[in-house]
């Protein structure tokens, strides 16, 4: 059964899909015991199958659309043996499935962060005229307000 892990209302899913992915793949290999070994051998849209050492059965990440946002639902298998290594969690004793939302949830803030920095960026990088100061776009030959040629 899928449970919802968190919803994302600030970036669409086809922005989000990608970071989200790559820092899902590197936040699992930055965790102890080797928590998730992913396969990106899924053929459904917005779908990430994994596996992962002592869960015997595939596992999913799904981004599902609601009205106006999308949210992120991981559906473990908890059938299969499951060794000890796999369920120490920073000292402490968790369900692989709490584990695996705990990896989910910290590369979905990392794909926030990023997309965010990006938007940023592109704010900082904004042209303004130099006679009027007003706020141009990036290719703007002459200004909107004033029709200064830009240089």
């Amino acid at each position: 059964m899928a449970t919802k892990v968190m919803s994302i209302t600030e970036y669409s899913r086809e922005e989000f899909y990608e970071p989200f992915k790559r820092f899902l793949y590197e936040q699992g290999d930055v965790q102890h015991f080797n928590l998730l070994v992913l396969e990106d051998k899924s053929r459904k849209p917005d779908t990430i199958v994994f596996k992962s050492p002592g869960v015997t059965k595939d596992c999913t990440i799904e981004l599902k659309p609601v009205t106006q946002a999308f949210d992120i639902y991981l559906e473990v298998a908890t059938t299969g043996l499951v060794g000890l290594g796999n369920l120490l969690y920073f000292g402490g004793a968790l369900k692989p499935e709490e584990r695996f939302a705990a990896v989910v949830a910290k590369a979905a803030a990392r794909a926030k962060a990023e997309l965010a920095n990006i938007q940023r960026m592109r704010v900082d990088e904004a042209n303004f005229c130099t006679r009027c100061g007003a706020s141009l776009p990036l290719d703007a030959i002459y200004c909107p307000k004033c029709g200064s040629k830009q240089t």
